[in-house]
């Protein structure tokens, strides 16, 4: 007998997979997705390492000395230049300052969701996040 009744076991474990593969999906895939990006050509320094080097040795990246701050959307809207700059994904703000000169994107790119709510705007170029 197996784990739900009558079944032999190797019935349960294909039902047991289908239910875990209902949970299981990729996103919907975007048109900009689909699109080549522009080739953006990042300063010496400035790959995905030295930025992970750069957080790890650098203490206060996000301004705030650690502790947790309510944002108003005017708040928000204030830090929308780049010598200071903020964005909101997925409800949660972000200073992306420091970010910039390391976008893969671009700077330009990222500052499409300087002081504004950029959830659609990061999930539309990455969607897998």
């Amino acid at each position: 007998k197996g784990i739900c009744g009558d079944k032999p076991r190797e019935e349960n474990k294909i039902r047991d997979i289908s239910l875990t593969m209902n949970y299981l999906s990729l996103p919907a895939q975007n048109n900009n997705t689909n699109k080549p990006r522009a080739q953006v050509i990042l300063a010496p320094q400035h790959g995905l390492m030295d930025w992970i080097r750069k957080m790890n040795n650098t203490p206060n990246l996000s301004g705030t000395n650690g502790k947790l701050l309510s944002i108003t959307e005017e708040e928000l809207a204030k830090h929308n230049k780049k010598t200071d700059c903020w964005t909101a994904i997925s409800g949660h703000v972000y200073n992306i300052t420091p970010y910039l000169d390391f976008h893969p994107g671009g700077v330009d790119e990222i500052m499409k969701g300087a002081g504004i709510d950029g959830t659609t705007l990061f999930q539309d170029i990455h969607p897998w996040v």
